[in-house]
């Protein structure tokens, strides 16, 4: 039962996963070209990073959404290794 409760995904996480996979490659898609806009633009390294840095950081919010998926996927992973059945997740 425990192998079970831990294997099976709730739909939330389901959906973070596909979310996941198409987030994660646009920001950094976005940041690229940021940096090479601002390298075209000023023609410094220096002053290119910075704002590809500031994409990336301002992204970085976001996936705390995406961590949900994986607090529930631990707390029933660490809940079964003290005596505790989670035979179904609220979602």
């Amino acid at each position: 039962m425990v192998e079970q409760a831990q294997s099976s995904k709730a739909p939330i996480e389901h959906l973070a996963d596909k979310i996941s996979g198409i987030f994660v490659p646009t920001i950094i898609i976005i940041s690229f070209i940021t940096f090479v806009s601002w390298y075209l633009l000023t023609g410094e390294i220096s002053q290119s990073i910075v704002p590809a840095v500031a994409v990336l950081v301002i992204a970085c919010p976001h996936a705390l959404g995406l961590a949900v998926p994986l607090v529930a996927s631990i707390s029933t992973t660490m809940a079964a290794r003290n005596g505790l059945l989670v035979k179904q997740r609220l979602s």
